[in-house]
């Protein structure tokens, strides 16, 4: 049985990873040396969930570059590449559909990624960086939209305000396949035990 170990094993991904048999490990991804001093190899797979999600934060007004920007830039691309350089097993990445210009869908995988916002930005920097790695090494990029099956969801964000009796405001601009998050793990740990199955 494979040794998978989770990077960001905090979130509504990870967390629900960890309950099911994959192990945390609970590291800065943006910090080198404890991505070195984490093992990662001591793992035959890592599934990387850490991330800055908050699409709003990732914005920087024009002519002004956020501390929030910074961090994404650094967790959501630069990060990738110390993750790579730290792990030679099988890396599966959880990235966006961010990555794309959203004019269209829904987007197959070799489809022109051209993000429209800052967030796509940052998440696409990831992407590329891991494709600069040699194909030996292998890496696995998921893309996903819209998770859902949690209390830190607009799902439940929804059920909550109409069952307190509020309006629930939202863009009529976005819409998307919405992932449940339980789905969505038992994905990935099929990719994660692929082998064991041939």
């Amino acid at each position: 049985m494979a040794k998978i170990g989770v990077l960001g094993p905090k979130g509504r991904v990870g967390s629900f990873l960890v309950a099911n048999g994959c192990i945390p490990v609970d590291v800065n991804i943006a910090n080198k040396k404890e991505l070195e001093i984490a093992s990662l190899d001591d793992y035959d797979v890592v599934i990387n969930c850490a991330a800055i999600t908050d699409v709003d934060s990732c914005q920087h007004p024009e002519g002004k570059t956020t501390q929030d920007y910074l961090n994404a830039v650094m967790v959501n691309s630069r990060a990738l590449d110390y993750i790579r350089s730290s792990f030679s097993g099988r890396l599966i990445h959880i990235s966006t559909d961010y990555v794309f210009k959203g004019d269209k869908g829904p987007y197959i995988e070799n489809d022109k990624r051209d993000p429209v916002n800052d967030y796509g930005w940052t998440k696409l920097g990831g992407e590329i960086n891991l494709e600069t790695y040699p194909e030996d090494l292998e890496t696995v990029i998921v893309r996903t939209t819209g998770l859902y099956g949690s209390e830190r969801d607009f799902g439940y964000y929804v059920w909550s305000r109409l069952n307190g009796g509020y309006d629930v405001p939202a863009s009529k601009e976005l819409c998307g396949n919405q992932t449940y998050i339980p789905h969505f793990c038992e994905a990935l740990m099929f990719l994660a035990h692929v082998e064991e199955m041939e």
